[in-house]
């Protein structure tokens, strides 16, 4: 299994932010993780970054399987993310 980090901040050589994902083939990925820094959890970062990866992904012709508790609360909550699951 292939493992990406597909949008990440970094800080002093830390990672404040990240979101990772693997590839189950071509045209699928799986959303498996976001990292957040204690500083920066109360922001809500993680579910911007989840939606700025489904937007990635539905540019690209590419489905989600959400595997990550917070993946799935916010696609669940947003019908128009829904479209793209596998």
């Amino acid at each position: 299994m292939i493992w990406y980090m597909l949008i990440f901040i970094e800080e002093n050589g830390q990672v404040k932010v990240g979101i990772t994902y693997s590839k189950a083939d071509d045209a699928k990925i799986i959303i498996d993780n976001t990292k957040v820094s204690i500083g920066l959890r109360s922001e809500n970062i993680d579910k911007g970054m989840i939606k700025l990866a489904m937007d990635y992904d539905r540019k690209n012709g590419l489905e989600v399987i959400p595997l990550y508790p917070v993946a799935i609360s916010v696609i669940q909550g947003n019908n128009s993310l829904q479209n793209d699951l596998v």
